[in-house]
């Protein structure tokens, strides 16, 4: 399944994710996949392999990472209670084009590269 963007932190600090059908581990198929689907994304979700995100440095992408598996775990809780909320296209660019959103993003890339 997909994971969407249910909370402003999603839409905020990982934006859209790539999805990648399973594809053979340790092949060129695998990389070029994987070269495709990250070009304009910050995470990618790969069937049987798992996530891979990237970031200006290792702990932007851990933390994204990190957001990743908040959000499936997020996800599943949900669906035991019905359909969850996914925000919507216009719902996510005002919540990009906020500027408090905006203001907060520079903070956290501050304290990342320290």
């Amino acid at each position: 399944g997909k994971i969407e963007p249910m909370f402003p932190d999603f839409v905020a600090y990982l934006g859209s994710l790539g999805y990648i059908d399973y594809v053979t581990p340790c092949t060129a198929e695998l990389a070029r996949a994987v070269q495709n689907q990250i070009k304009d994304k910050n995470g990618v979700l790969m069937l049987g392999h798992g996530a891979l995100t990237v970031g200006q440095n290792l702990k932007e992408a851990f933390q994204r990472t990190e957001l990743i598996e908040e959000s499936a775990r997020i996800l599943i809780a949900a669906k035991q209670f019905g359909d969850p909320r996914i925000l919507s296209s216009k719902e996510c660019e005002e919540i990009r084009n906020l500027d408090a959103e905006k203001y907060r993003m520079e903070l956290i890339k501050k304290e990342n590269n320290r």
